[in-house]
């Protein structure tokens, strides 16, 4: 099989209708493994920098004692939503485990935002940096429909109209570097976590989404 069938066919589907389809085969086959397991974990350690998220997850004390488990369960139970979609019923529990374990805190609106924009836009960033290709403009539209679904399921308001303005709303002005931020963050560093949520917030996109390359 050619290295570009899959983008090939990503390159006939329909970003808004066909976003788990398109995010699946990006995620779980062309860039599979590692760097979509990095990417995710990347996008939750960005969140740390917070304020009110540091101090909800300093408040739980999980991430705190268990920094590496805390961090790969999280990403593990994305990833399988990502391969089940919203239609089946794994994912349905994922969603029903999501909204059980946040509906036990007083989360601000503009926190889940930050979260759910920090899931699209920096797991796509490491891949547009670090990956085998860029990503296509496809994958990179499916990647907000995606997002955009689990925001509407989990009773999100107000999430952006696009992937653009979905990538402004991780404002460098809502990272802090004391309190709460800092003892995360500290606690990160056993596991080898060492990423600085500013680091990532700052972090340049490496240029706009591929544009389908033809190989």
């Amino acid at each position: 099989m050619n290295r570009y069938t899959n983008l090939h066919r990503i390159q006939q589907l329909d970003p808004r209708r066909d976003c788990h389809e398109i995010y699946r085969t990006m995620i779980l086959v062309d860039f599979g493994g590692w760097d979509a397991l990095m990417g995710l974990q990347l996008a939750f350690y960005s969140t740390y920098g917070v304020p009110a998220i540091a101090a909800l997850l300093d408040q739980a004390g999980e991430l705190l004692a268990r920094p590496r488990k805390r961090a790969l369960d999280t990403a593990l139970l994305m990833l399988e939503l990502v391969d089940h979609g919203f239609a089946h019923p794994q994912g349905q529990k994922v969603v029903q485990r999501l909204r059980r374990i946040h509906g036990r805190y007083q989360i601000a609106n503009a926190d889940y935002l930050y979260v759910l924009s920090a899931l699209m836009v920096v797991p796509t960033r490491w891949l547009q940096r670090y990956g085998w290709r860029k990503v296509c403009c496809h994958e990179q539209a499916a990647t907000y429909w995606f997002y955009r679904e689990l925001g509407q399921q989990l009773g999100i308001q107000h999430i952006p109209p696009s992937y653009q303005a979905s990538s402004s709303g991780s404002s460098p002005s809502r990272v802090s570097t004391c309190g709460s931020p800092r003892q995360v963050g500290a606690s990160c560093r056993p596991a080898g976590c060492c990423w600085s949520a500013g680091f990532l917030v700052h972090w340049p996109a490496g240029g706009g989404p591929g544009r389908c390359p033809t190989p």
